[in-house]
C-alpha cells in the first residue's frame, strides 16, 4: 500500500525522533537527474542525496550491476574476503611498488588500512582501527594517524611497531606531523580549560619518547597545532581562534627553545623555503625569519570569505574560487601573476604543483556552471597557459602520479 504524503508525515511525526526537519514533498522516483515526485512533477537533483547518488538515478548499468550482485551478496563485512576490495584497489593503482590503501565510510567507527601489491593487486596484509584519518610513509615505515592516536607499522610486513595514544581522553593530535628516517615530532593539545600544545619526538621504530616540550598554556579556544622541520630547527606553532598564536624554534635533537615569537590568531604553518617560514590563515599569509623568529611581511586580503591560501612545491597560492587564482611572490606575498577563472571549489583540491608546471580545474561560468570543465596546465614561473583539456563536469580531485 502505497502511503500519501500527509499519512507518512503524520506517521513519522508518532513514531520517529525529530531528528530532521524534512521539505514537504515526497519523491517516489528518479530518471537521469531529475527526481519525481507522487504528483509526477519533475526536480532538477543539485544535492544529489548529499553526494551519495552523484551518477544520478536508473541508469541501466548501474541498475543492472546491482541487481546481478544482490542476486549473491549484499554485504559480509570487512571480516571476510570478497573480491571487489581488490579490484578496486588495482583500478585505483597505476604506479609501481607498494600502495597503501585507507577504505572506510564516513561516520561511522571503523576504518581499515589495506596495504597492496600496486602491480598485482594482491593483498598483503591488513590493519583495522577505529580512529584513522591519514596516512603518512618514510623509510619503510607507515603512519597512521587518527585525531587521538598514531599507529606505526613495518610497511611491507603490516607488524604494529608500536602505538602513541597515552592520554587519548585529556588530548588530541595537531593537524600535521614531521618525520626522519629515525624520529617522528607530532603535537598534542589538551582538552578543555586553558588549551596548551606539547611537541614530542619518538623513535621511529620502537615508540620511546626521547624528548618533550609544553608551549605556554594558552586561555584562548578552537586551538590548532602545526609544525614542520628543517635541517636547521623543528618549528612548530599553536595558534588559538581568538587569541595570538605562539611559535616556537626547537633543536630537532632534544628539543632545547632556540627562538620564540608570535603569531595571528588561528594561523598554521603553511611551509619552510629559503630560509623563511610561511604562515597562513584564511585572511592573511605572514613571513618569518627561519634563524631568529623575525617578521619580515604580512599580506592581508581585501575580502577574505572565498580566499583560500596554499602552499606546494615551494610556492604559495591564493585562489578566490569563484574568481581567480594567483601565485604569489616569496619575498613580498604580492601577486606575480594571476588568472582569472572559477577554479573547482578548494576542498575538492582543484590544483596540483610540479616543478614547471600547475595544473588547474576549472568549473564552468557563473551562469553556465553544468558547462564543460577544463583543465589547465600552466607555466609555473610565468603564468602563462600551455595547454587546456575540456571535458564533461565531474566532482574530485586532482593529481599526478
Amino acid at each position: 500500500m502505497a502511503l500519501k504524503l500527509d499519512e507518512i508525515r503524520a506517521a513519522e511525526a508518532k513514531l520517529l525522533l525529530p531528528t530532521y526537519e524534512r521539505n514537504p514533498v515526497l519523491f517516489t522516483g528518479g530518471e537521469g537527474m531529475y527526481l519525481i515526485d507522487e504528483n509526477g512533477d519533475r526536480y532538477l537533483d543539485l544535492l544529489s542525496g548529499i553526494g551519495v547518488n552523484a551518477l544520478g538515478y536508473g541508469h541501466p548499468a548501474i541498475v543492472n550491476t546491482i541487481a546481478e550482485q544482490g542476486r549473491k551478496l549484499i554485504h559480509i563485512s570487512n571480516l571476510y574476503f570478497h573480491e571487489y576490495q581488490a579490484l578496486l584497489a588495482m583500478r585505483l593503482t597505476a604506479a609501481d611498488g607498494i600502495l597503501y590503501a585507507l577504505f572506510l565510510h564516513t561516520n561511522s567507527d571503523q576504518s581499515w588500512l589495506f596495504a597492496l601489491d600496486a602491480r598485482t593487486g594482491q593483498q598483503l596484509w591488513t590493519y583495522h582501527e577505529d580512529d584513522a584519518d591519514d596516512l603518512a610513509v618514510c623509510s619503510g615505515t607507515l603512519v597512521l594517524v587518527g585525531n587521538v592516536s598514531v599507529h606505526v607499522f613495518a610497511a611491507k610486513t603490516g607488524k604494529l611497531l608500536w602505538t602513541y595514544q597515552q592520554f587519548a581522553q585529556t588530548e588530541r593530535l595537531g593537524s600535521t606531523l614531521s618525520m626522519t628516517s629515525d624520529t617522528i615530532y607530532f603535537m598534542t593539545l589538551s582538552r578543555g580549560g586553558g588549551e596548551q600544545a606539547t611537541v614530542r619526538a619518538f623513535d621511529l621504530q620502537d615508540g620511546k619518547e626521547r624528548w618533550h616540550a609544553s608551549l605556554p598554556p594558552s586561555q584562548g579556544y578552537g586551538t590548532t597545532g602545526s609544525l614542520t622541520l628543517t635541517e636547521q630547527a623543528l618549528y612548530a606553532l599553536q595558534a588559538p581562534l581568538d587569541q595570538p598564536g605562539y611559535l616556537v624554534a626547537l633543536r630537532p635533537q632534544d628539543g632545547t627553545q632556540i627562538w620564540n615569537a608570535t603569531s595571528a590568531a588561528y594561523e598554521k604553518i603553511m611551509m619552510a623555503s629559503g630560509g623563511t617560514l610561511y604562515l597562513a590563515s584564511d585572511g592573511q599569509i605572514d613571513a618569518i625569519q627561519a634563524s631568529n623568529g623575525k617578521h619580515l611581511w604580512l599580506q592581508m586580503f581585501g575580502g577574505t570569505a572565498n580566499i583560500t591560501v596554499g602552499a606546494a612545491q615551494h610556492g604559495i597560492f591564493e585562489s578566490q574560487y569563484d574568481a581567480s587564482f594567483c601565485s604569489l611572490d616569496l619575498t613580498s606575498g604580492s601577486p606575480k601573476w594571476c588568472l582569472t577563472l572559477r577554479l573547482l571549489g578548494w576542498e575538492g583540491t582543484p590544483f596540483f604543483v610540479d616543478t614547471t608546471t600547475i595544473y588547474l580545474l576549472s568549473q564552468g561560468s557563473e551562469t553556465h556552471p553544468d558547462d564543460n570543465h577544463t583543465l589547465y596546465m600552466v607555466d609555473a614561473q610565468t603564468g602563462k597557459v600551455r595547454q587546456q583539456i575540456t571535458f564533461h563536469p565531474l566532482i574530485g580531485a586532482i593529481t599526478t602520479l
